[in-house]
């Protein structure tokens, strides 16, 4: 084994108080001697040499004109804390664990360098020095050998001093009198690009200076693991004149820093714009898609074809706005000829749907603008790159008038295409109908995402003994007849048509539905294509489906009629109902008959015996006469009173 390599265990030097890394150069087998006399050089961290406790910092050492050998590098720090990390070596470093607990070699491509990382788990600075070992070759910096040093800091990633800097988004938030602003404010070390990490645990703090200026500053509260604080700003301006707030966000980490934000403090700036009030008698009317001023439509639908996934359907809506002064008449009103501002918001869209604008402000004129109102009009658009059927997104414009805030809100919802009709089912698949009854089958269509599929044509079909009879209860366009007579029937908003077929004689009937031709030829595709183009993970499609109806006799119904006993105890009977034939838990009402009356005296089951009983007590002196009949049966029985029994209690 070589002097170097005995030196070495698990990457450090045995017998130093510092931590020791032996760079060796060669090609497969360590040197064992020193890389030469050259100049040594320790090449910082692209990002600086400060970061946080625990970062590992990556440092190039480099001899010109190396050819081989070893270089020393040495970590030295107060704590002791100070240890080599693990950065990947050069080119022609061998695999294995990096240092502390292996070697990298040195490439011999003329420069003779290799890398290695420096770490703290305290908050210091750190002394790194490298040498080449060609005086003593004892592994210990011996004056006249070449060498180089180098310096790392750590710092603390807590608390008020290890912010560097902050950010607060948005940059802007537009409010009126009585709003809030809403602010994320994000503090990091600011050390190096590789370093900027959150800070937990600093006070984030804000002053306002404008229209809604604080007197004091105020705390917000600390942030959280991520370096994260969101701040709630509340307007305290109750006028109607608009202004721009500055709100400075700091954290008070400078040197003798006063409760206020000073100069030295790490800070950041974001604006609050108030618009001011509208006036206070106007109102907000919603409308959706492409249809023009004076619209009322708040529900608008867009039919899309989903069904392959590789072709763009990415979609704009359109939604406008009225601003409207309710008085026909006001035409000389100090709110008309000003202008108001309206936000907008929106709900139910995908991650990637989009906003065109948050807000917009219109001039109000003494024209009308909808329903003899007079007023003015703000448009918006959505655009959603990847619309799927079943979406609905829902926009809200927001105006803040001086009594009560007002908002309407339009819709656009996402439906699938009749053109993407793939897959038709009709169920139940088999059932059997008692002549005379009505026979209720389902068809519905889907797309190949399994989203139901409105306005599709199903042609239906009928063989056998039964027949279509009216009554399609979720399609008004839904026809009847068999197939031929009349326009097809379309499916509704559920991809679904119901029909009812009946018939007058025992036997069997065969419903088919069809998915029309003009609907498209999906239906037809095999699976992993849709429109002949190829997509991944489809099945195939069918466009007929098929159900039995099988026509049977009312069953014969059994006839009731269970025997009644009894014993007579002192002023007590004991009845017992024996049901006939025998029916197991099922309920027994025991009658006292008055006058040709029946009253009922006691109700009781029959258990799993098929036998019910009943005590009756403290009855008087008397002549009495019981009977009983069971109850809760289903329509195939017919049931009656039981025999009488006499009884005379003396």
């Amino acid at each position: 084994m070589s002097k170097g390599s005995k030196l070495l265990k698990g990457g450090v030097i045995v017998g130093l108080s510092t931590a020791t890394f032996i760079a060796y150069g060669g090609a497969a087998v360590a040197a064992t001697t020193p890389a030469g006399t050259g100049a040594i050089t320790i090449t910082p961290p692209a990002g600086g040499t400060t970061g946080n406790t625990g970062d590992c910092l990556v440092y190039t050492v480099s001899q010109t004109g190396a050819t081989g050998g070893y270089l020393d590098v040495s970590v030295n720090s107060t704590s002791g804390h100070a240890a080599f990390c693990a950065p990947l070596g050069t080119a022609e470093a061998p695999a294995g664990t990096p240092p502390p607990t292996a070697t990298e070699r040195v490439t011999v491509n003329g420069s003779g360098s290799t890398t290695f990382g420096v770490t703290d788990t305290s908050a210091e600075s750190v002394s790194i020095q490298a040498w080449d070992d060609n005086v003593t070759a004892d592994d210990k910096f011996t004056g006249g050998e070449p060498n180089n040093a180098a310096t790392a800091t750590f710092i603390s990633n807590q608390g008020d001093s290890a912010v560097t800097k902050l950010a607060a988004s948005p940059s802007s938030v537009l409010v009126r009198p009585g709003d809030s602003a809403t602010y994320t404010v994000t503090a990091t070390n600011g050390n190096t690009a590789a370093t900027n990490q959150g800070v937990s645990g600093a006070t984030i703090n804000y002053v306002v200076s404008g229209p809604d200026a604080t007197v004091n500053p105020v705390a917000c509260g600390t942030t959280d693991s991520n370096g994260v604080r969101v701040c709630t700003v509340p307007t305290v301006n109750s006028n109607t004149t608009a202004g721009t707030d500055t709100v400075t966000f700091f954290v008070n980490n400078a040197t003798n820093s006063g409760p206020g934000v000073d100069p030295g403090d790490t800070q950041t700036t974001a604006t609050m714009n108030d618009v001011g009030k509208s006036p206070a008698d106007d109102t907000i009317v919603a409308f959706c898609g492409n249809t023009g001023p004076s619209s009322t439509t708040r529900a608008c639908t867009d039919s899309i074809d989903a069904s392959n996934p590789n072709i763009n359907n990415s979609v704009t809506e359109p939604f406008g706005f009225d601003v409207l002064d309710p008085v026909a008449t006001d035409v000389n009103n100090s709110d008309l000829g000003s202008d108001v501002t309206v936000d907008f918001t929106m709900s139910g869209a995908s991650a990637g749907a989009t906003l065109s604008k948050t807000s917009d402000t219109c001039h109000t004129f003494p024209t009308t603008i909808l329903n003899g109102e007079k007023g003015c009009q703000v448009t918006v658009s959505v655009t959603e790159p990847h619309p799927t059927p079943g979406e609905k997104i829902t926009v809200t414009g927001t105006l803040h008038g001086g009594t009560a805030t007002q908002a309407d809100s339009a819709s656009i919802a996402f439906v699938a295409a009749v053109s993407s009709a793939r897959n038709v089912t009709l169920t139940p698949v088999s059932q059997s109908v008692v002549v005379g009854h009505e026979g209720v089958l389902l068809a519905t269509v889907t797309d190949a995402g399994g989203h139901p599929v409105p306005g599709v044509s199903l042609d239906f079909s009928s063989s056998g003994v039964g027949a279509f009879i009216s009554g399609c209860v979720l399609s008004s366009t839904c026809v009847t007849e068999q197939s031929g007579a009349g326009s097809l029937p379309t499916t509704n908003a559920n991809g679904q048509i119901e029909v009812q077929v009946a018939s007058g004689t025992t036997g069997n009937e065969l419903v088919g539905v069809t998915i029309d031709s003009s609907n498209g030829s999906q239906c037809a595709d095999q699976a992993g294509f849709v429109n002949g183009a190829p997509v991944t993970g489809v099945t195939a499609g069918n466009c007929a489906a098929a159900a039995g109806v099988k026509y049977v006799s009312a069953p014969a119904r059994i006839s009731e009629r269970p025997h009644l006993s009894g014993h007579k105890h002192g002023h007590s009977v004991r009845l017992t109902a024996v049901t006939h034939p025998n029916l197991r838990h099922r309920s027994v009402h025991f009658y006292i008959v008055r006058n040709g009356v029946n009253h009922l005296v006691a109700s009781r089951g029959t258990g799993s015996t098929g036998v019910a009983h009943a005590t009756i007590r403290h009855l008087k002196k008397g002549h009495y006469t019981f009977v009983c009949r069971v109850v809760k049966l289903g329509s195939h029985y017919v049931s009656h009173f039981s025999n009488r029994i006499h009884k005379h209690i003396t």
